[in-house]
């Protein structure tokens, strides 16, 4: 059990589907951007080192587990229907935290290896940093940052750009695209530029589509 504040999470049994709906759905597309984009990036498959099923699916559960961290904020803030004010965007800052505290306490015996438990950790943590340092929740800036998540990165701002919430409308994919690109060595690695770029066609297609995977929605 992990507790913060007034908030309990019971981690002997798998917290994904305690997220709400469209957290969880946001989690999953993630994971379909960055297995795309991770088609182009050797620097990750040589980082990682397994076969590209074992990694596919280390990726896969990263996303999904990037925000975990969110289980342990109040419902004030996570289901919030306008923007945040800034002491609860001080709170909101810390889910990646919360997220490492709650897969350390679930633990590598869960997973199927420990490359496979070590990418998960590296995004959960890691994929709010930027390229610049500007991020959180330790400002670490360049190649400092785990691979995957510079990919995830870009990943969950793409989503979040095209996807519609309810404190704000979705952008088109070429604004999303406008948006992300401006942001290269700023908030997103050159590396993940080059990788999105590339994936970019594969990504529009996708997300013409509506996305729905949650089997539990």
């Amino acid at each position: 059990m992990i507790q913060k504040g007034e908030h309990t999470v019971d981690n002997s049994r798998e917290p994904f589907f305690k997220l709400p709906y469209d957290v969880r759905q946001h989690s999953i597309r993630v994971g379909k951007a960055i297995l795309i984009m991770s088609e182009y990036c050797d620097e990750l498959k040589n980082s990682f080192g397994g076969s590209k099923k074992e990694l596919d699916a280390a990726i896969t559960d990263a996303a999904k587990y990037h925000d975990i961290g969110k289980l342990l904020l109040s419902d004030e803030i996570l289901c919030s229907t306008g923007p945040l004010s800034e002491t609860d965007w001080t709170v909101m800052r810390l889910h990646p935290v919360y997220g490492e505290e709650l897969m350390l306490s679930i633990g590598e015996k869960n997973f199927p290896s420990k490359k496979h438990y070590e990418l998960i950790l590296e995004l959960v943590k890691n994929h709010h940093e930027r390229y610049n340092g500007k991020g959180y929740p330790c400002g670490i800036k360049g190649g400092e940052i785990p691979v995957i998540a510079q990919l995830g990165a870009v990943a969950d701002v793409f989503d979040a750009l095209v996807s519609r919430r309810s404190y704000k409308n979705k952008v088109s994919i070429n604004k999303a695209s406008e948006i992300i690109i401006a942001e290269e060595k700023e908030h997103f690695s050159p590396l993940a530029i080059e990788c999105y770029k590339k994936s970019l066609p594969l990504l529009a297609s996708i997300y013409s589509k509506k996305l729905t995977f949650d089997p539990k929605a």
